[in-house]
């Protein structure tokens, strides 16, 4: 990171604006709502899991066959140890072999708890339970980005519907604290046929302000597609999915020295009605009936 980034009084240089009242109100919700979760279902007070930002699209695009990159302002795995990391290699290539792969984690002091090989992912874990197993003894998967394109039919659904797909690093490098230190600092977009998908923005644990600014630094590394966004909601694994912008209403987005599409939609009497909303009320309004359905 540069030194703006260092800086307490960071904010992400985009010509983008979204309610930062708006992602704060969200953000309290859903605090709210995985502590009382957490305390109906007995979990552990240290009970941890990730705060997504579910991207939606007016339109399909073309799939993006391997994930890009959002750097964030402060990480989502702290590599110190304390997350249970699982690396899984391409031993097809040529050199790449588990023996190569842990003298390369030791030398180097890497945190990582097992080196598996694609090929025993393969063959070892091709049962559903099996899968499920894996997916739940670690707490986060890297993977030589060479083997990415192959593992979406061998890792199952387990790993989409825990959020853990395998975080793709660059093996081939002569050093590879490097390539974790980035990946661990970073999220990833991967965006395929449809019109929405989710990226992961921070974790529970971490505190609320530096959940705020991961919002934002992601809203910025979505610049490319902004003109495409239908709307954007904010959510934990199970929850409802908070609004945080939404076309056509309150919530809008604008870029500088440009009317909001609100405005534009405003000039119409018979849109001023949708445009009235209250940010506060959808929120709360949302976890209420949350509730009604539990």
């Amino acid at each position: 990171m540069d030194n703006d980034k260092n800086n307490a009084n960071y904010k992400p240089k985009s010509p983008l604006r979204v309610s930062e009242e708006r992602v704060g109100k969200a953000m309290n919700s859903l605090f709210k709502w995985v502590k009382s979760r957490a305390k109906s279902q007995d979990q552990n007070p240290k009970h941890d899991e990730f705060l997504c930002m579910v991207v939606t699209l007016k339109k399909q695009v073309t799939r993006i066959a391997n994930p890009y990159r959002i750097p964030l302002r402060h990480p989502l795995f702290p590599l110190d140890g304390s997350q249970d990391i699982c690396l899984i290699i391409n031993d097809k290539e040529k050199g790449m072999n588990a023996e190569v792969a842990t003298h390369k984690v030791k030398e180097e002091g890497l945190p990582i708890s097992k080196v598996l090989k694609f090929s025993k992912l393969r063959t070892h874990y091709n049962s559903f339970e099996a899968k499920r197993e894996l997916c739940e003894t670690f707490d986060m998967f890297m993977t030589d980005k060479s083997a990415l394109p192959l593992l979406p039919k061998d890792i199952g659904k387990s790993f989409l519907k825990k959020n853990k797909q395998p975080i793709p690093v660059d093996l081939s490098r002569k050093q590879w604290r490097g390539e974790f230190e980035l990946a661990c600092s970073s999220t990833f977009a991967r965006v395929g046929k449809g019109t929405s998908y989710v990226v992961k923005v921070a974790r529970v644990s971490q505190p609320r302000q530096e959940v705020v600014e991961n919002v934002f630094a992601v809203i910025e590394g979505l610049q490319s597609v902004w003109k495409n966004v239908r709307a954007l909601h904010l959510k934990s694994l199970e929850s409802l999915a908070l609004p945080i912008f939404e076309l056509g209403t309150n919530m809008d987005l604008r870029m500088e020295g440009q009317k909001t599409q609100s405005q534009v939609l405003n000039e119409k009497p018979e849109n001023k009605k949708a445009l009235d909303r209250d940010p506060e009320k959808d929120v709360n309004n949302a976890l209420k009936k949350r509730r009604r359905i539990q």
